[in-house]
């Protein structure tokens, strides 16, 4: 008799593979979604950030006031403004869950021709998915702020 020497792959070792393949997926997906919520906010905070850094050099080239408008509803973000008129709008991702305002008084800043600030701010963004806020301060005249994480 001749031995068949194929060497190929039997049906129960290709199940068993496919199994071991599946579980570690199963496993892995829960942690996938978990950063991909995390990313997705920190990715609004840097567009944050740079719309900022942006617009404040835009309203000193232009000499124009520009004013970042946040909002809550229908569910949070911010509009740009330039003269009083919307020029862009931003809207947070699920994973934003509000802003707020930890001043009393405006609710929005307008950054001047000169690129300094109507008046100072303290905006905290929190999150749906964790603990976390961010803090957005800016500073009075100069027009400077800074973003710090908590949580």
């Amino acid at each position: 008799m001749k031995k068949d020497s194929s060497g190929g792959f039997t049906l129960v070792e290709m199940m068993v593979v496919l199994l071991v393949i599946t579980s570690m997926m199963m496993i892995a997906t829960p942690f996938y979604h978990q950063s991909l919520g995390n990313r997705q906010a920190e990715v609004f905070m840097e567009e944050l950030e740079q719309n900022i850094q942006y617009y404040q050099l835009y309203a000193m080239v232009h000499q124009v006031n520009v004013g970042i408008h946040p909002f809550n509803s229908p569910g949070p973000g911010y509009h740009v403004r330039v003269n009083g008129l919307i020029v862009e709008t931003v809207r947070a991702p699920s994973e934003i869950a509000g802003i707020r305002n930890l001043n009393s008084g405006h609710f929005f800043l307008v950054f001047s021709s000169r690129g300094g600030l109507n008046n100072h701010m303290t905006m905290e963004i929190s999150r749906t998915d964790s603990d976390k806020t961010y803090r957005v301060i800016f500073q009075i005249i100069r027009g400077r702020f800074h973003i710090n994480e908590y949580g």
